[in-house]
Protein backbone atom coordinates (compact mmCIF):
# COMPACT_ATOMS: atom_id res chain seq x y z
CA UNK A 1 0.00 0.00 0.00
CA UNK A 2 2.84 2.32 0.92
CA UNK A 3 4.46 1.48 -2.40
CA UNK A 4 1.29 2.38 -4.30
CA UNK A 5 0.96 5.58 -2.27
CA UNK A 6 4.56 6.52 -3.04
CA UNK A 7 4.04 5.94 -6.75
CA UNK A 8 0.87 8.04 -6.75
CA UNK A 9 2.54 10.78 -4.68
CA UNK A 10 5.53 10.85 -7.05
CA UNK A 11 3.22 11.07 -10.04
CA UNK A 12 1.39 14.01 -8.48
CA UNK A 13 4.68 15.81 -7.78
CA UNK A 14 5.84 15.20 -11.36
CA UNK A 15 2.56 16.45 -12.79
CA UNK A 16 2.68 19.53 -10.58
CA UNK A 17 6.26 20.21 -11.61
CA UNK A 18 5.41 19.92 -15.29
CA UNK A 19 2.43 22.22 -14.81
CA UNK A 20 4.50 24.84 -13.00
CA UNK A 21 7.25 24.55 -15.58
CA UNK A 22 4.76 24.99 -18.40
CA UNK A 23 3.09 27.95 -16.74
CA UNK A 24 6.41 29.50 -15.83
CA UNK A 25 7.63 29.08 -19.38
CA UNK A 26 4.59 30.92 -20.69
CA UNK A 27 4.97 33.77 -18.20
CA UNK A 28 8.69 34.14 -18.83
CA UNK A 29 8.34 34.23 -22.61
CA UNK A 30 10.30 37.22 -23.87
CA UNK A 31 8.77 39.63 -26.36
CA UNK A 32 11.45 41.10 -28.64
CA UNK A 33 10.73 44.65 -29.79
CA UNK A 34 13.00 46.13 -32.49
CA UNK A 35 12.67 49.92 -32.72
CA UNK A 36 14.57 53.10 -33.54
CA UNK A 37 16.92 54.49 -30.91
CA UNK A 38 15.49 57.19 -28.63
CA UNK A 39 12.01 56.34 -29.86
CA UNK A 40 10.12 55.46 -26.68
CA UNK A 41 9.69 57.03 -23.26
CA UNK A 42 12.32 55.30 -21.12
CA UNK A 43 12.07 56.85 -17.66
CA UNK A 44 14.82 59.41 -18.23
CA UNK A 45 14.44 62.71 -16.35
CA UNK A 46 11.35 61.55 -14.54
CA UNK A 47 9.45 60.42 -17.64
CA UNK A 48 7.40 57.23 -17.70
CA UNK A 49 9.38 54.04 -18.33
CA UNK A 50 6.96 52.55 -20.85
CA UNK A 51 8.65 49.15 -21.11
CA UNK A 52 8.96 48.68 -17.34
CA UNK A 53 5.32 49.64 -16.86
CA UNK A 54 4.19 47.15 -19.52
CA UNK A 55 6.18 44.36 -17.86
CA UNK A 56 4.69 45.29 -14.48
CA UNK A 57 1.12 45.35 -15.76
CA UNK A 58 1.24 42.19 -17.90
CA UNK A 59 4.02 40.02 -16.49
CA UNK A 60 5.45 39.81 -20.03
CA UNK A 61 9.21 40.30 -20.31
CA UNK A 62 10.39 42.62 -23.07
CA UNK A 63 13.78 42.61 -24.77
CA UNK A 64 13.97 46.07 -26.34
CA UNK A 65 16.55 46.37 -29.13
CA UNK A 66 17.27 49.44 -31.26
CA UNK A 67 18.55 50.22 -34.75
CA UNK A 68 19.81 53.40 -36.42
CA UNK A 69 17.96 53.35 -39.75
CA UNK A 70 15.56 51.38 -41.92
CA UNK A 71 18.34 49.68 -43.82
CA UNK A 72 19.79 48.28 -40.60
CA UNK A 73 16.35 46.93 -39.71
CA UNK A 74 16.06 45.26 -43.10
CA UNK A 75 19.53 43.72 -42.82
CA UNK A 76 18.70 42.27 -39.42
CA UNK A 77 15.49 40.63 -40.65
CA UNK A 78 16.92 39.40 -43.95
CA UNK A 79 20.05 37.93 -42.35
CA UNK A 80 18.03 35.79 -39.95
CA UNK A 81 19.45 34.91 -36.55
CA UNK A 82 17.47 36.70 -33.86
CA UNK A 83 13.69 36.44 -34.17
CA UNK A 84 11.97 39.74 -33.51
CA UNK A 85 8.28 39.99 -32.67
CA UNK A 86 7.59 43.69 -33.28
CA UNK A 87 9.37 46.04 -35.68
CA UNK A 88 8.73 49.74 -36.40
CA UNK A 89 9.70 50.52 -40.02
CA UNK A 90 9.07 53.72 -41.92
CA UNK A 91 6.58 53.74 -44.79
CA UNK A 92 8.83 52.65 -47.67
CA UNK A 93 10.57 49.98 -45.60
CA UNK A 94 7.22 48.70 -44.35
CA UNK A 95 6.20 48.28 -47.98
CA UNK A 96 9.37 46.34 -48.74
CA UNK A 97 8.97 44.06 -45.71
CA UNK A 98 5.35 43.48 -46.69
CA UNK A 99 6.19 42.64 -50.30
CA UNK A 100 8.99 40.27 -49.33
CA UNK A 101 6.87 38.38 -46.81
CA UNK A 102 8.53 39.37 -43.54
CA UNK A 103 5.27 40.38 -41.82
CA UNK A 104 2.03 38.77 -40.70
CA UNK A 105 -1.48 40.09 -40.29
CA UNK A 106 -2.51 41.89 -37.11
CA UNK A 107 -5.90 41.08 -35.63
CA UNK A 108 -7.22 44.53 -34.73
CA UNK A 109 -10.04 42.89 -32.78
CA UNK A 110 -7.35 42.19 -30.21
CA UNK A 111 -6.29 45.85 -30.29
CA UNK A 112 -9.29 47.84 -29.03
CA UNK A 113 -7.20 51.02 -28.74
CA UNK A 114 -6.83 51.04 -32.53
CA UNK A 115 -9.91 53.26 -32.36
CA UNK A 116 -7.61 56.02 -31.06
CA UNK A 117 -5.85 56.38 -34.42
CA UNK A 118 -7.09 59.46 -36.30
CA UNK A 119 -9.00 58.67 -39.50
CA UNK A 120 -6.49 60.59 -41.64
CA UNK A 121 -3.86 57.98 -40.76
CA UNK A 122 -5.99 54.90 -41.30
CA UNK A 123 -5.66 53.04 -44.59
CA UNK A 124 -2.70 55.19 -45.67
CA UNK A 125 -1.08 52.42 -47.70
CA UNK A 126 -2.84 51.31 -50.91
CA UNK A 127 -1.43 47.78 -50.51
CA UNK A 128 -2.71 47.61 -46.89
CA UNK A 129 -6.00 49.59 -47.01
CA UNK A 130 -7.43 47.99 -43.86
CA UNK A 131 -4.25 48.26 -41.76
CA UNK A 132 -4.00 44.49 -41.54
CA UNK A 133 -0.22 44.58 -41.38
CA UNK A 134 0.55 47.93 -39.77
CA UNK A 135 -0.52 50.24 -36.95
CA UNK A 136 0.61 53.91 -37.09
CA UNK A 137 3.10 54.95 -34.39
CA UNK A 138 4.43 58.41 -35.29
CA UNK A 139 4.19 60.85 -38.19
CA UNK A 140 6.21 63.86 -39.23
CA UNK A 141 8.09 65.74 -41.90
CA UNK A 142 11.65 66.73 -42.74
CA UNK A 143 12.63 70.39 -42.60
CA UNK A 144 15.54 72.82 -42.50
CA UNK A 145 17.22 73.94 -39.28
CA UNK A 146 19.30 77.09 -39.24
CA UNK A 147 21.17 79.17 -36.69
CA UNK A 148 19.56 82.62 -36.70
CA UNK A 149 22.76 84.09 -35.28
CA UNK A 150 24.50 83.16 -38.53
CA UNK A 151 21.72 82.99 -41.15
CA UNK A 152 19.33 85.86 -41.74
CA UNK A 153 16.32 85.96 -44.09
CA UNK A 154 16.81 82.43 -45.47
CA UNK A 155 14.92 81.36 -48.61
CA UNK A 156 12.37 78.89 -47.28
CA UNK A 157 13.27 76.22 -49.79
CA UNK A 158 16.05 73.68 -50.31
CA UNK A 159 18.39 76.22 -51.95
CA UNK A 160 19.76 77.13 -48.51
CA UNK A 161 21.50 73.75 -48.30
CA UNK A 162 23.42 74.58 -51.47
CA UNK A 163 24.29 78.17 -50.53
CA UNK A 164 27.94 79.12 -50.98
CA UNK A 165 27.39 81.87 -48.40
CA UNK A 166 27.56 79.15 -45.74
CA UNK A 167 30.16 76.88 -47.33
CA UNK A 168 31.71 74.59 -44.75
CA UNK A 169 28.82 75.21 -42.35
CA UNK A 170 26.11 72.99 -43.87
CA UNK A 171 25.07 69.55 -42.61
CA UNK A 172 23.36 66.93 -44.80
CA UNK A 173 21.65 63.61 -44.07
CA UNK A 174 24.05 60.67 -44.04
CA UNK A 175 21.60 58.26 -45.61
CA UNK A 176 20.79 57.95 -49.32
CA UNK A 177 16.97 57.87 -49.23
CA UNK A 178 16.64 61.21 -47.44
CA UNK A 179 19.57 62.83 -49.25
CA UNK A 180 18.34 61.87 -52.73
CA UNK A 181 14.81 62.97 -51.87
CA UNK A 182 16.01 66.45 -50.92
CA UNK A 183 17.82 66.80 -54.25
CA UNK A 184 14.73 65.48 -56.06
CA UNK A 185 12.38 67.87 -54.28
CA UNK A 186 14.76 70.72 -55.12
CA UNK A 187 14.77 69.76 -58.80
CA UNK A 188 11.05 69.05 -59.00
CA UNK A 189 11.58 65.31 -59.56
CA UNK A 190 9.20 62.64 -58.26
CA UNK A 191 10.83 61.13 -55.14
CA UNK A 192 9.36 57.76 -56.13
CA UNK A 193 10.39 57.92 -59.78
CA UNK A 194 11.13 54.60 -61.50
CA UNK A 195 13.34 56.35 -64.06
CA UNK A 196 17.04 55.69 -63.44
CA UNK A 197 18.00 58.97 -65.12
CA UNK A 198 15.99 60.90 -62.52
CA UNK A 199 18.10 59.37 -59.77
CA UNK A 200 21.30 60.13 -61.65
CA UNK A 201 20.19 63.73 -62.06
CA UNK A 202 19.63 63.92 -58.30
CA UNK A 203 23.07 62.36 -57.83
CA UNK A 204 24.64 65.16 -59.87
CA UNK A 205 22.90 67.72 -57.67
CA UNK A 206 24.26 66.05 -54.53
CA UNK A 207 27.77 66.12 -56.00
CA UNK A 208 27.36 69.83 -56.62
CA UNK A 209 26.28 70.29 -53.03
CA UNK A 210 29.21 68.41 -51.57
CA UNK A 211 31.69 71.27 -52.04
CA UNK A 212 29.76 73.45 -49.54
CA UNK A 213 29.12 70.76 -46.92
CA UNK A 214 30.70 70.59 -43.51
CA UNK A 215 29.81 66.88 -43.23
CA UNK A 216 27.12 64.23 -43.58
CA UNK A 217 25.38 63.46 -40.30
CA UNK A 218 22.94 61.28 -38.46
CA UNK A 219 22.36 61.73 -34.72
CA UNK A 220 25.64 63.63 -34.28
CA UNK A 221 23.68 66.58 -35.65
CA UNK A 222 22.37 67.21 -32.13
CA UNK A 223 25.74 68.09 -30.63
CA UNK A 224 26.86 70.10 -33.66
CA UNK A 225 23.76 72.29 -33.93
CA UNK A 226 23.21 72.62 -30.20
CA UNK A 227 26.80 73.86 -29.77
CA UNK A 228 26.46 76.35 -32.63
CA UNK A 229 29.08 74.61 -34.77
CA UNK A 230 27.11 74.72 -38.03
CA UNK A 231 24.83 77.23 -39.71
CA UNK A 232 22.38 75.05 -41.63
CA UNK A 233 21.15 71.46 -41.43
CA UNK A 234 18.25 69.26 -42.42
CA UNK A 235 16.53 66.83 -40.07
CA UNK A 236 13.22 65.66 -38.65
CA UNK A 237 10.90 68.27 -37.16
CA UNK A 238 10.53 66.56 -33.79
CA UNK A 239 14.27 66.42 -33.28
CA UNK A 240 14.54 70.14 -33.99
CA UNK A 241 12.54 70.88 -30.83
CA UNK A 242 15.05 68.85 -28.81
CA UNK A 243 17.92 70.87 -30.29
CA UNK A 244 16.18 74.20 -29.72
CA UNK A 245 15.90 73.41 -26.01
CA UNK A 246 19.71 73.58 -25.94
CA UNK A 247 20.23 76.43 -28.43
CA UNK A 248 17.56 79.14 -28.60
CA UNK A 249 19.12 80.64 -31.75
CA UNK A 250 17.98 77.66 -33.82
CA UNK A 251 14.99 78.12 -36.12
CA UNK A 252 13.13 75.84 -38.52
CA UNK A 253 11.03 75.82 -41.68
CA UNK A 254 9.42 73.37 -44.07
CA UNK A 255 10.62 73.92 -47.66
CA UNK A 256 7.91 74.99 -50.08
CA UNK A 257 7.84 75.81 -53.77
CA UNK A 258 6.81 79.13 -55.34
CA UNK A 259 3.16 78.10 -55.13
CA UNK A 260 3.46 77.53 -51.38
CA UNK A 261 3.21 73.76 -51.71
CA UNK A 262 5.28 71.50 -49.49
CA UNK A 263 8.33 69.96 -51.12
CA UNK A 264 9.58 67.68 -48.37
CA UNK A 265 9.15 64.15 -47.09
CA UNK A 266 6.01 63.38 -45.12
CA UNK A 267 6.60 60.13 -43.28
CA UNK A 268 4.76 57.64 -41.13
CA UNK A 269 6.35 54.94 -38.96
CA UNK A 270 4.27 51.87 -38.18
CA UNK A 271 4.24 48.98 -35.72
CA UNK A 272 4.27 45.53 -37.36
CA UNK A 273 4.39 41.92 -36.23
CA UNK A 274 6.99 39.78 -37.98
CA UNK A 275 6.15 36.61 -39.86
CA UNK A 276 8.38 34.55 -37.56
CA UNK A 277 7.03 35.94 -34.30
CA UNK A 278 6.38 33.22 -31.74
CA UNK A 279 4.59 35.57 -29.35
CA UNK A 280 1.77 37.02 -31.43
CA UNK A 281 -0.67 37.38 -28.54
CA UNK A 282 1.91 39.24 -26.46
CA UNK A 283 2.81 41.40 -29.47
CA UNK A 284 -0.84 42.42 -29.93
CA UNK A 285 -1.06 43.29 -26.23
CA UNK A 286 2.03 45.47 -26.56
CA UNK A 287 0.69 47.30 -29.62
CA UNK A 288 -2.65 47.89 -27.90
CA UNK A 289 -0.78 49.17 -24.84
CA UNK A 290 1.23 51.60 -27.00
CA UNK A 291 -2.04 53.04 -28.35
CA UNK A 292 -3.50 53.59 -24.89
CA UNK A 293 -4.07 57.27 -24.13
CA UNK A 294 -1.62 57.66 -21.24
CA UNK A 295 1.14 55.62 -22.93
CA UNK A 296 0.74 57.33 -26.30
CA UNK A 297 0.91 60.69 -24.52
CA UNK A 298 4.09 59.75 -22.65
CA UNK A 299 5.76 58.61 -25.87
CA UNK A 300 4.67 61.67 -27.86
CA UNK A 301 6.00 64.05 -25.23
CA UNK A 302 9.27 62.19 -24.83
CA UNK A 303 10.27 61.74 -28.47
CA UNK A 304 8.76 65.08 -29.67
CA UNK A 305 7.25 63.67 -32.86
CA UNK A 306 3.72 64.28 -34.08
CA UNK A 307 1.27 61.61 -32.99
CA UNK A 308 -1.38 59.94 -35.16
CA UNK A 309 -3.22 59.16 -31.92
CA UNK A 310 -6.14 61.57 -31.59
CA UNK A 311 -6.34 61.14 -27.81
CA UNK A 312 -2.88 62.74 -27.62
CA UNK A 313 -3.65 65.74 -29.80
CA UNK A 314 -6.98 66.33 -28.06
CA UNK A 315 -5.53 66.00 -24.55
CA UNK A 316 -5.46 69.44 -22.81
CA UNK A 317 -2.42 68.34 -20.81
CA UNK A 318 -0.36 67.54 -23.93
CA UNK A 319 2.71 69.77 -23.61
CA UNK A 320 2.83 70.37 -27.39
CA UNK A 321 -0.84 71.29 -27.74
CA UNK A 322 -1.72 74.57 -29.41
CA UNK A 323 -2.86 75.97 -26.07
CA UNK A 324 0.28 74.97 -24.17
CA UNK A 325 2.97 75.62 -26.78
CA UNK A 326 1.75 77.19 -30.01
CA UNK A 327 5.26 77.43 -31.47
CA UNK A 328 5.94 73.69 -31.02
CA UNK A 329 2.42 72.80 -32.16
CA UNK A 330 2.87 74.68 -35.43
CA UNK A 331 6.15 72.83 -36.03
CA UNK A 332 4.73 69.38 -35.29
CA UNK A 333 1.24 69.89 -36.68
CA UNK A 334 1.26 72.17 -39.73
CA UNK A 335 -1.99 72.09 -41.75
CA UNK A 336 -0.69 69.07 -43.65
CA UNK A 337 -0.53 67.02 -40.43
CA UNK A 338 -3.27 68.41 -38.19
CA UNK A 339 -6.06 66.55 -39.95
CA UNK A 340 -7.40 69.55 -41.85
CA UNK A 341 -5.90 68.28 -45.11
CA UNK A 342 -5.78 64.77 -46.60
CA UNK A 343 -2.53 62.87 -46.38
CA UNK A 344 -0.31 63.76 -49.35
CA UNK A 345 0.89 60.45 -50.77
CA UNK A 346 3.23 62.18 -53.23
CA UNK A 347 5.39 63.31 -50.30
CA UNK A 348 5.65 59.83 -48.81
CA UNK A 349 8.47 57.47 -49.76
CA UNK A 350 7.47 54.25 -51.51
CA UNK A 351 9.51 51.10 -51.94
CA UNK A 352 11.56 51.11 -55.15
CA UNK A 353 12.28 48.35 -57.62
CA UNK A 354 15.68 46.73 -57.19
CA UNK A 355 17.22 48.52 -60.18
CA UNK A 356 16.49 51.88 -58.57
CA UNK A 357 17.75 50.75 -55.15
CA UNK A 358 20.98 49.53 -56.74
CA UNK A 359 21.40 52.80 -58.66
CA UNK A 360 20.77 54.89 -55.57
CA UNK A 361 23.20 52.89 -53.43
CA UNK A 362 25.90 52.92 -56.12
CA UNK A 363 25.58 56.66 -56.72
CA UNK A 364 25.57 57.37 -53.00
CA UNK A 365 28.73 55.36 -52.42
CA UNK A 366 30.35 57.18 -55.32
CA UNK A 367 29.32 60.58 -53.96
CA UNK A 368 30.69 59.79 -50.52
CA UNK A 369 33.97 58.52 -51.97
CA UNK A 370 34.39 61.33 -54.49
CA UNK A 371 36.73 63.91 -53.00
CA UNK A 372 35.58 65.74 -49.92
CA UNK A 373 34.70 69.05 -48.41
CA UNK A 374 37.23 71.39 -50.02
CA UNK A 375 36.95 73.98 -47.27
CA UNK A 376 37.32 71.35 -44.58
CA UNK A 377 40.33 69.80 -46.29
CA UNK A 378 42.14 73.15 -46.58
CA UNK A 379 41.53 73.92 -42.91
CA UNK A 380 42.56 70.44 -41.81
CA UNK A 381 45.68 70.47 -43.98
CA UNK A 382 46.63 73.86 -42.55
CA UNK A 383 46.30 72.49 -39.04
CA UNK A 384 48.38 69.45 -39.98
CA UNK A 385 51.16 71.60 -41.43
CA UNK A 386 51.20 73.75 -38.29
CA UNK A 387 51.28 70.71 -36.04
CA UNK A 388 54.09 69.10 -38.05
CA UNK A 389 56.11 72.33 -37.94
CA UNK A 390 55.63 72.56 -34.20
CA UNK A 391 56.70 68.95 -33.81
CA UNK A 392 59.89 69.52 -35.78
CA UNK A 393 60.76 72.50 -33.59
CA UNK A 394 60.12 70.48 -30.48
CA UNK A 395 62.24 67.65 -31.83
CA UNK A 396 65.15 69.99 -32.62
CA UNK A 397 65.18 71.77 -29.29
CA UNK A 398 64.08 69.07 -26.89
CA UNK A 399 65.29 65.93 -28.69
CA UNK A 400 62.07 64.22 -27.65
CA UNK A 401 59.80 62.10 -29.78
CA UNK A 402 56.10 62.69 -29.78
CA UNK A 403 53.49 60.13 -30.79
CA UNK A 404 51.09 61.43 -33.44
CA UNK A 405 47.46 60.46 -33.11
CA UNK A 406 46.77 58.73 -36.41
CA UNK A 407 43.05 59.43 -36.11
CA UNK A 408 43.86 63.15 -36.38
CA UNK A 409 44.97 62.68 -39.96
CA UNK A 410 41.82 60.89 -41.11
CA UNK A 411 40.61 63.24 -43.82
CA UNK A 412 37.77 61.06 -45.07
Amino acid sequence: MKRVFCILFSALILAGTLCLTSCGSKESATLRVFNWGEYISDGEDGTLDVIAEFEKETGIDVEYITYANNEELYAALSNGGITYDIVVPSDYMFERLYEEGYLQKINTENIPNYKNIADIYKGIFPFDPNDEYSIPYTVGMVGVIYDSGIVSDPPENWDLLWSEDYAGQILMFDNPRDAFAIAQFKLGIDVNSDNVNDWKQASDELRRQKKVLKRYVNDEIFDIMEDGNAAVATYYAGDFLTMKDENEDLEFFYPRNEQGELITNQFIDVMCITKNSTHVSEAEKFIDYMLREDIALANAEYICYASPNKTVVENPDYIFSKENDEYAYNILYPPELDGSKPFNHSLMFRNQKQEIINTMNYEWSSIKADGGNTVGIYVTCGIIVAVLAAMMIIKVYTKKKRKIDEAYYNLS
